[in-house]
């Protein structure tokens, strides 16, 4: 998977007497205390013995040291954006000099801004004329965390041109449908699209007042894609909600 952002990359020796175990320890536990996600970790061949090693850094400093290696790949995401932290930690068992002896960090840090949402934010016109002419609207502007099925106070500016579609548009009837990527099982991407859509539902009856009786949801998961899920470009246009005008 290809992430693009700023990417920020430290290395450095860690104190005498580190082990790689303690520092990826300590660095997990602070990336959890800010609201970081461990995605993925590893220790020695089973990352990958040497391959793993060489995919991972090109610093010669860091090189065939992969006999106890260390790995941590974590995420946060947010209003603000995502956060991707990658550590990778060997111990210096062959080597001499000043790091002899010694554990060797390398930790990058992506950063990838949150799309503007004026980029993003369908206005009620819009959203009027594509159901008039589509019979159906794709929108980007609502956003859950991961595994999530609340949706983010971010979302706010499109649910509110939503609202306002309904509430000008008064015999206006929709499909609130929830999709997904191909990431998990069928059945859990169907049952988590199905709460997120559930979920804009409640929100347009609560926040705005739009008779329920005019809001369906739907999760129909990863059943209806738009684009390849074999790419993240494409995965990212996969997650969606739609607006479907159910015509009477």
């Amino acid at each position: 998977m290809v992430q693009e952002g700023r990417l920020t990359r430290l290395s450095y020796r860690a104190p005498a007497e580190r082990t790689p175990l303690e520092i990826v320890r300590n660095y997990q536990q602070a990336l959890a205390d800010a609201g970081f996600e461990t995605v993925f970790s590893c220790e020695g061949e089973v990352c990958g013995g040497r391959n793993f090693n060489h995919a991972i850094t090109q610093d010669m400093n860091f090189r065939e040291y992969h006999q106890e290696q260390r790995y941590l790949y974590a995420r946060r995401s947010g209003p603000e954006g995502e956060l991707h932290a990658a550590l990778y930690v060997v111990l210096n068992q062959s080597g001499g000099g000043a790091n002899k002896g010694r554990s060797l960090i390398q930790l990058d840090v992506l950063e990838r801004a949150a799309l503007e949402q004026r980029m993003v934010v369908v206005e009620a016109d819009e959203l009027q004329r594509a159901l008039e002419q589509q019979g159906r609207v794709a929108l980007y502007g609502l956003y859950f965390d991961t595994n999530k099925a609340g949706m983010r106070a971010d979302s706010q500016p499109q649910l509110a041109e939503i609202a306002r579609l309904l509430q000008a548009q008064g015999q206006l009837q929709v499909l609130v449908v929830g999709h997904s990527d191909a990431h998990g099982t069928l059945e859990y991407n169907r049952d988590l699209s199905q709460r997120r859509a559930q979920s804009i539902v409640e929100a347009l009856a609560g926040q705005h007042g739009i008779a329920r009786q005019r809001l369906t949801a739907l999760g129909v998961g990863m059943a209806a894609p738009v684009a390849s899920n074999r790419d993240e470009a494409g995965r990212a246009l996969n997650r969606r909600v739609e607006l479907v005008d159910r015509a009477q």
